[in-house]
């Protein structure tokens, strides 16, 4: 078996959390004022653990680019379990939405909101053998990262800070720029695979003090900046909107940065609690849970981010939710053919 990597099994249980406080965040995000305090409250969160998905990510790639992994493997072990585990959830979800066989087929095939990650991360593990190619030299590693910097996260930003507050001349010059860029069709250096890479990078590389404590305050600028242009384009168009959420932008992507390496850096994360580790592998049923743990809490017992003020609402639910589907998840962890196929 792999060595455990203490501070990985602190990051993996911190993200899942974190998910979760996104997923409490915007169960009320839609249906509330823009101007208000709750739906102000709910951005705030919502913003802050934007990190969470890209960083599981990260993790999986530090783990995996550190092994040489047969292509038969790949597919026996890891894309095998995740098929399951996504059909068998899947399946559960899908039992608790109306209507006729073909919704049920569709809903099956579809997911949960949330499952969108399963079929994204299979897609890593199957074009693992040609990522291993890349960070085998590093020259060529930090060529990928660079490009993927470029054109999954500076340029598309760009353009949304552009089109949203900028003028027309500034979004006419814009258009041109990226109509002479899409046939480009770069599109190898875009989606997760730069985070996949990244971590095992940033796993790999010793940073100095210096340049640490750079990341750190790029980090929290890239907090600070998420949330205000969250709100001031929301207050300019005066209603909701997603544009600064993403994932692939200048905003989120200095935060997911800064959190894995002061994770790394931290030496209180070196060794895991017994308890952590044990968390740790239980985030794969914890996130496929948690959802349904948050509507049934919201259905059946009225506790939803709206039941108190917001600013205590969101992490008393993000709590309670995951202590739940911490515990639904141990359970599903002593049943020998559910943990082999579902979690």
């Amino acid at each position: 078996m792999q060595k455990r990597i203490g501070y990985l099994d602190w990051l993996r249980v911190f993200s899942i959390f974190s998910v979760i406080i996104l997923h409490a965040s915007a169960q009320n995000w839609h249906g509330t004022d823009i101007n208000g305090l709750a739906w102000q409250t709910f951005n705030f969160y919502d913003s802050i653990v934007r990190w969470a998905v890209p960083v599981f990510v990260m993790i999986s790639g530090c783990l995996l680019l550190q092994r040489d992994i047969p292509i038969s493997q790949i597919y026996r072990k890891y894309v095998g379990h995740l098929v399951t585990a996504f059909l068998s959830w899947s399946v559960f979800y899908a039992c608790f939405h109306d209507g006729d066989f073909l919704d049920f087929i569709v809903n099956v095939l579809h997911g949960e909101y949330h499952m969108w990650f399963i079929p994204m991360i299979i897609g890593l593990y199957i074009a693992l053998p040609i990522i291993k190619l890349i960070v085998q030299k590093q020259n060529i590693m930090r060529y990928f990262l660079s490009l993927s910097f470029v054109f999954a996260f500076l340029l598309p930003w760009l353009s949304k800070i552009i089109h949203d507050f900028c003028g027309h001349d500034a979004i006419a010059v814009m258009n041109a720029l990226n109509r002479f860029i899409q046939p480009m069709g770069v599109k190898i250096v875009s989606g997760f695979a730069g985070y996949f890479i990244l971590g095992y990078y940033l796993h790999v590389t010793n940073i100095n003090r210096k340049n640490r404590i750079i990341i750190y305050i790029l980090g929290i600028l890239g907090l600070a900046l998420t949330v205000f242009l969250q709100v001031a384009l929301a207050l300019k168009i005066q209603n909701r909107h997603q544009n600064y959420y993403d994932v692939f932008t200048i905003n989120v992507l200095p935060v997911c940065i800064a959190i894995f390496v002061w994770f790394k850096y931290t030496k209180f994360f070196e060794k895991p609690l017994r308890i952590i580790e044990k968390l740790s592998r239980y985030t794969l049923g914890i996130y496929m849970v948690h959802v349904f743990i948050l509507v049934q809490l919201s259905a059946r017992l009225g506790l939803n981010t709206l039941s108190f003020n917001p600013i205590l609402s969101v992490p008393a639910v993000g709590i309670v939710v995951f202590i739940i589907s911490a515990a639904v998840s141990a359970i599903l962890h002593q049943i020998p053919l559910v943990k082999k196929y579902c979690v």
